[in-house]
């Protein structure tokens, strides 16, 4: 019974390690597509002002 318990607590912080990768990716794909967009619109801006 204690080798269940400590496996499913060896899960628990397994999931929670997971998770915060996720969420660290979600946040540099958002920060990439924030620069993507902003050097998009530069251009943009430069080819018909320009």
């Amino acid at each position: 019974m204690k080798t269940l318990f400590k496996a499913i607590d060896e899960m628990r912080t397994d999931i929670k390690e997971l998770k915060s990768d996720v969420n660290k990716s979600k946040g540099g794909f958002r920060v990439l597509l924030l620069i993507g967009g902003a050097i998009a619109s530069l251009l943009g801006f430069i080819k018909y002002n320009g």
